[in-house]
């Protein structure tokens, strides 16, 4: 964690001392002990590395942050980790390798380039002589970045509650809630009036003169081209960098852990990452169960909802694994701890219920480092779904011939999966919708479903219209070619993901790590050939293959999916009158009134299915539809001192 403030004054007054100790009270707030700072004339610094509570000495309240300047006299603070500190020092000449002097003297190499040179999961501020601030993060996961100006003043930091403690207003932006019900995060203005935030892959210059310059420095959709001689060589190297990535994210780590399910992704990291403990030690996995009243599936359905049967199959293969589950708990447990941790409530929040119990299990083993592999669907794992339609696009027959060939049984099967694979994919979203609406399917974009805000707000504060700029209004879920599909995923921008883990950060206790989203490998599979992810009548080859000898066979190949949150009506079919009678109470609340549908929510509730369904329709106007409602409802509230 980390803040930086900027006084208006050009000597330290007493209100500015003061606002110092309330900077460096609420970063240390969930550790226990105010945080390490340096309050030096115009500027503070404070930070501390997410650690467990117990670490924290409660009775401490002051502890010096001791800065390291670069030769030029940049002074920089680091959230997160750098993965190759160790390689920069060495380029840099530097005996001192802490993150803080290895950046600072970077950016005196590099300048306003050194991030691409940086490989981690981090946010950064550099303090220049001048004064001048240069904010930064990682381009694929990092830590959040907040800011707030207000004339001479500015206050830099990890959560926004910071912000609130150097003086900005609590007053909400409340465009922020009606985009946020629209599942459009893809800005950066903040939560809070006036608040901004750091993107991923950004730098933002804050100069002394007040005025603000944006850059991205990373190009998510640089096509890249990754080539090597013979298939083999691909599954060595990824096995190689996700090996890598594993022995990394474990670094500095006492007691880790992994958040481990029944699939391909977190699997394969953890039966490496089992590699680089150190003798003697086990890796505890932390699995979620849906709700105990949830009925699992046939064998025949398309997905499953419970992990944990092969988990233990799993750890029965690999000893050194100590395997760990919990039953679901409510959908809304949790959230004012994480309100206060996040300051803010990203609409991804509802999804996150499902780790609470896992994240208490963890802190309970002592946990100070947990691993996942949410990006493994976007990297190693990746479905291959846009691979036939791309080599149709590329004229590349024989491959395309031979891909769908290897999925079909007979001239008939062919026929039918080349135009749903290759041809579909392919048209003009006009004839996609015509074909759409031939089969009886609706092609309404899944936002206008699960949106819950009035749309006299929507209107008010243009959403839809900014939204759809930015190519995030789709009705498709076909994408034709991999670039494609890196701007599904990043038009909707990052959803504020780094915000949700580094609350769940702070209140639990420990370092979050996705193996998956290291740099160099996301990179190197970002530029695979379509035939790495489906072949052999495979989709997911590559995870496949990778998984051989390490995953059970029955776990390895299977092609049912995972469904998240499977278990949303077993959550709140008991709790229905409850939660209508908290909504209904709260419509007389003007400023939730005036975001929050009230007639749409009704229909929810008059609509309830009696039992569970997972069709995307129902799961989209009900399961996720509620939820979100209920958040922003709780989430205003609580920045107003009216929670429970």
């Amino acid at each position: 964690m980390l803040a930086c403030f900027r006084s208006a004054s050009e000597a330290a007054d007493t209100s500015d001392e003061r606002r110092a100790e309330r900077i460096s009270a609420s970063l240390g707030l969930f550790g226990g002990a105010v945080s390490a700072s340096h309050f030096d004339r115009t500027f503070l610094f404070s930070g501390d590395v997410v650690r467990r509570p117990a670490a924290f000495s409660r009775a401490a309240r002051t502890r010096k942050l001791a800065l390291r300047p670069s030769a030029s006299g940049a002074v920089a603070l680091i959230s997160g980790d750098i993965d190759n500190l160790q390689d920069l020092a060495g380029q840099l000449g530097l005996d001192d390798v802490t993150p803080e002097r290895v950046y600072a003297a970077a950016w005196d190499r590099w300048g306003n380039t050194l991030d691409m040179h940086v490989v981690g999961d981090y946010a950064s501020v550099l303090v220049l002589p001048d004064q001048t601030l240069r904010l930064a993060r990682s381009p694929w996961r990092a830590r959040p970045l907040h800011y707030w100006q207000h004339g001479a003043v500015t206050a830099v930091a990890t959560t926004p509650r910071v912000l609130l403690a150097a003086g900005m207003p609590n007053r909400l932006n409340e465009r922020k809630l009606a985009d946020n019900l629209f599942l459009h995060l893809r800005e950066d203005d903040g939560w809070y009036a006036g608040s901004r935030r750091v993107d991923l892959g950004c730098s933002v210059t804050l100069l002394p003169d007040g005025s603000v310059r944006q850059e991205s420095y990373y190009d998510h959709f640089t096509p890249r081209v990754t080539s090597l001689p013979r298939r083999q060589d691909y599954v060595d190297a990824a096995d190689a960098l996700i090996r890598e990535a594993s022995a990394k994210a474990l670094a500095g780590g006492v007691q880790p852990g992994v958040f481990l399910s029944g699939g391909l992704d977190s699997s394969n990291v953890a039966a490496r990452a089992i590699d680089f403990l150190p003798h003697g030690k086990r890796l505890k996995s932390f699995t979620w169960r849906p709700h105990p009243d949830f009925k699992e599936p046939p064998e025949d359905s398309y997905f499953f909802g419970d992990d944990w049967p092969a988990v233990e199959k799993f750890a029965e293969r690999h000893p050194r694994i100590e395997p760990f589950c919990a039953h679901s708990m409510q959908f809304d447990d949790g959230w004012e701890k994480l309100f206060l941790a996040m300051g803010q409530a990203p609409s991804g929040l509802c999804n996150m219920s499902l780790y609470i119990p896992v994240c208490e299990m963890a802190n309970a083993q002592g946990c100070d480092l947990m691993l996942d592999a949410d990006m493994g669907n976007n990297t190693f794992s990746n479905s291959g779904d846009w691979a036939c339609s791309q080599l149709l696009r590329q004229g590349e027959w024989g491959k395309l011939f031979k891909t769908v060939s290897s999925f079909s049984n007979g001239p008939a099967e062919f026929s039918t999966r080349l135009f749903r694979k290759a041809i579909i994919p392919n048209l003009p979203d006009v004839l996609w919708k015509a074909w759409r609406r031939l089969k009886g399917r609706d092609t309404t974009p899944a936002q206008f479903t699960i949106s819950t805000a009035r749309g006299s707000a929507l209107a008010d504060y243009d959403t839809i219209a900014r939204a759809s700029a930015t190519n995030f209004v789709r009705s498709r879920w076909h994408v034709a070619t991999r670039q494609e599909e890196l701007h599904a995923i990043f038009d909707r921008g990052e959803m504020q993901g780094g915000d949700v883990t580094h609350g769940f950060e702070q209140v639990y206790g420990f370092r979050w790590r996705d193996v998956s989203a290291y740099r160099p490998l996301v990179e190197f599979c970002h530029g695979l050939p379509p035939e790495l992810f489906v072949h052999d009548g495979q989709t997911r080859w590559l995870a496949r293959e990778l998984g051989k000898g390490l995953i059970p066979e029955v776990q390895r190949t299977r092609h049912r999916y995972g469904y998240h949150n499977c278990d949303w009506h077993e959550k709140m079919t008991p709790r229905l009158e409850q939660l209508r009678n908290e909504l209904r109470e709260a419509a007389q609340d003007p400023q939730i009134a005036a975001i929050l549908d009230f007639e749409k929510l009704e229909e929810v509730f008059e609509t309830w299915p009696e039992a569970v369904t997972m069709d995307d329709a129902t799961s989209h106007s009900h399961g996720m539809a509620l939820p979100r409602a209920l958040l922003t409802k709780r989430y205003i509230e609580f920045v107003n001192g009216r929670n429970a």
